[in-house]
Formats: C-alpha cells, sequence, structure tokens
C-alpha cells in the first residue's frame, strides 16, 4: 500500500492535466469557442495580455491566464458576485497603485465541467454587452 505522499500514475496524470488546464495550457482558442458555443460562433483575438470573446463584433468575454470572464454591468454585478464571480482589475501605475476595476467578472470553476452552467454564464456577457452598446 502506497504511503500517504505516493499517488497511484493515474492520479498524477489526471492532476496534471487539470492543473495545466488552469494554467491556460489547453486554453486554446477551440477550447475557448466550445465554452462560449451556446451563443454560436464567437471570435477571439488578443488583447490586454489575453484574449477577447466577441460575438457579432461585439466583446462578450476575456481570456486571460487561467480564467474566463464575462462581461458585466451594474444591472448583473451583484448577482455574479453573488455566484462566485471576482471583477478583473489591473493596478494603475501612477499614485498609491490603486485598483482600476473592468467590467468582467470570473466564471467560477464549477462552469467548465458544466455545459448548462457555462451557458448561463456566457448569456451573462451576451446580455450586458447588448445593454452596453445600446448607450
Amino acid at each position: 500500500m502506497p504511503g500517504p505522499h505516493m499517488l497511484s500514475p493515474n492520479v498524477h496524470v489526471r492532476l496534471a492535466v487539470y492543473c495545466s488546464i488552469w494554467r491556460g495550457r489547453l486554453m486554446d482558442d477551440a477550447r475557448i469557442a466550445e465554452y462560449f458555443a451556446s451563443v454560436g460562433q464567437v471570435s477571439i483575438r488578443p488583447v490586454f495580455g489575453g484574449k477577447g470573446i466577441y460575438l457579432h463584433g461585439k466583446i462578450i468575454g476575456f481570456q486571460r491566464k487561467d480564467e474566463l470572464l464575462v462581461k458585466g454591468d451594474k444591472k448583473n454585478a451583484a448577482k455574479i458576485e453573488k455566484a462566485g464571480g471576482t471583477r478583473m482589475f489591473y493596478r494603475s501605475r501612477k499614485g498609491h497603485r490603486q485598483k482600476v476595476y473592468l467590467p468582467y467578472w470570473s466564471v467560477p470553476k464549477s462552469a467548465y465541467d458544466d455545459a448548462e452552467e457555462m451557458a448561463r454564464w456566457v448569456k451573462i456577457g451576451v446580455e450586458a454587452s447588448k445593454r452596453s452598446s445600446k448607450k
């Protein structure tokens, strides 16, 4: 029987695949398109050190490092945060390096394995994009 510090080879392989997904190694354009397929064909372009996800020319999401984010706004921010989404920000270069928030929230990790949950998150991004383009 292996000791507590030893895992079977199969567990090591599964952990390696899982970890590489979250480090972004497997987050290629095809995978992103698969996650957003519930709304149709999306286009993906490099932006801000990540990838912008567009539907009909309007940005609906963002991929950076190891996570997908969907567009949000004042109307759905509280709902997104209650469901576990965190808002994207960067630190300003001036002054006290304050947080500058962008209108994108992270998709909970549980959605990556559940197509219906991912579709709900993608819909949030589409709806927020539609509202922002009406202004």
